[in-house]
């Protein structure tokens, strides 16, 4: 219910990007009761669609509550069906190439929401962003590569082999057989 009234304040404060990302974890949370799923529904269709709601809340977020922000959209993204996870990772691989933000530090802050998944959803998600950036243009794959590569590093050598695997094994599930380590 938090996330559906934290939606409608955002709305009437004019954060429409904050509104929507808030109306959609309000929806995607489990055993909503039907009118929170209402009133979230109801701020979404008010809005315009946003296209990269994402990035700008990322980028006016503080740096201290980035994780948080990251953390909160990725479970809703993992519970999601595979249609809606996949344009879900759109809006995170054009967060680490578009935005202002230096996109290693904006995969960091993915690569770390994404380890605090547990490893069904990390899979998932992980498969979705790939399946995202494959539609992409080369030069949007690529940057989007070398961010999540570049920041894989800074995480303890255990964390990232993990990432280095499960990266690897969805890309492979994908028909693209070059190693993310």
């Amino acid at each position: 219910m938090a996330k559906a009234n934290l939606a409608l304040a955002y709305e009437r404060s004019g954060a429409p990007e904050r509104a929507r990302l808030a109306a959609r974890q309000a929806r995607a949370a489990p055993e909503v009761p039907e009118p929170v799923r209402l009133q979230a529904g109801a701020v979404l269709e008010r809005l315009p669609t946003g296209g990269s709601d994402l990035r700008t809340v990322l980028e006016q977020e503080t740096p201290a509550l980035r994780p948080l922000l990251v953390r909160e959209e990725l479970v809703r993204s993992a519970g999601v069906e595979a249609a809606e996870r996949i344009a879900d990772m759109r809006e995170w691989v054009d967060a680490h190439v578009a935005s202002d933000l230096e996109g290693t530090d904006v995969a960091e802050l993915w690569l770390g929401g994404l380890l605090e998944l547990p490893p069904d959803a990390l899979a998932r998600v992980v498969h979705s962003a790939l399946a995202a950036a494959m539609d992409m243009d080369h030069a949007t794959r690529h940057q989007f590569r070398e961010a999540v590569t570049r920041a894989m590093v800074r995480f303890h050598v255990p964390q990232w082999m993990r990432l280095g695997d499960v990266f690897s094994q969805a890309a492979v599930e994908l028909g693209d057989t070059s190693s993310w380590r």
